[in-house]
């Protein structure tokens, strides 16, 4: 017999109690605007009078914002955009290699795919040598996966020998898991699930805007809640908050 656990199952053992979660830091309203990849390696890309710099996640200034893009933290290290042209920094704002690049795409693996003169994109390592572009195979974590119901209207999980896990109750959207928790979206809210299928938090948040996924990274998620920015951690306690 399948197995399906309800999606409240969780909720109801482990619910998250407000009144226990500590108080949150606050995110100056000075910043209008947060990187869509959330925390990487203990820094948030944030926009101030149209440029871009880092806090921490007590949300106080890390890097100055003194960037015209940024492709946030990956490895300790972020592309940024100055004068034009696209470089790398460390996780303390120093410059490893300078700004010489037309384009820039993430740091992954230790090499970052950059483009220059119009040709196409090559790796360049935090040294600034220049290599061709691997072939990367990424298989992200995918404890469960998603299927439908016949008029996709709703989604559901499975796990990999095709056994439910989780009954067919939450709306369609992108909903991959990442560090073992998947968003969810019921009634238009958004929460979250676990990799054994228990609601870990229950659709209360909105995507911010411009944002198309919400998911978790050093351990915090980046949701909207009345109309506002938040962090939440894996508990459903909110670690940092718009002001």
């Amino acid at each position: 017999m399948l197995k399906i656990l309800p999606a409240l199952t969780l909720a109801l053992i482990l619910p998250a109690q407000a009144d226990s979660c500590p108080e949150p830091a606050i995110l100056d309203a000075a910043y209008t605007q947060t990187g869509l990849h959330g925390f990487n390696d203990g820094l948030l890309a944030v926009k101030k009078d149209g440029l871009w710099g880092f806090v921490n996640r007590e949300g106080r200034l890390a890097i100055a914002a003194r960037f015209e893009e940024t492709q946030g933290f990956s490895e300790g290290k972020a592309a940024v955009k100055l004068n034009g042209l696209w470089g790398i920094i460390d996780s303390n704002g120093k410059i490893l290699v300078q700004p010489r690049y037309q384009n820039a795409r993430r740091y992954f693996s230790g090499l970052l795919p950059v483009s220059k003169n119009g040709k196409d994109y090559l790796a360049l390592d935090h040294h600034g040598r220049e290599t061709e572009l691997p072939r990367w195979d990424v298989r992200p974590d995918t404890p469960l996966h998603k299927f439908h119901t016949e008029d996709f209207s709703k989604i559901g999980y499975k796990d990999h020998n095709g056994n439910i896990v989780v009954a067919a109750l939450y709306e369609r959207g992108v909903n991959h898991f990442s560090e073992g928790m998947a968003a969810v979206r019921k009634n238009g809210l958004w929460g979250f699930i676990d990799a054994e299928g228990n609601e870990r938090i229950a659709p209360r948040y909105t995507l911010p805007q411009g944002q198309w996924d919400i998911s978790f990274s050093n351990g915090l998620a980046k949701v909207a809640l009345d109309g506002k920015i938040a962090f939440i951690d894996k508990q459903g306690c909110t670690s940092l908050q718009q002001k």
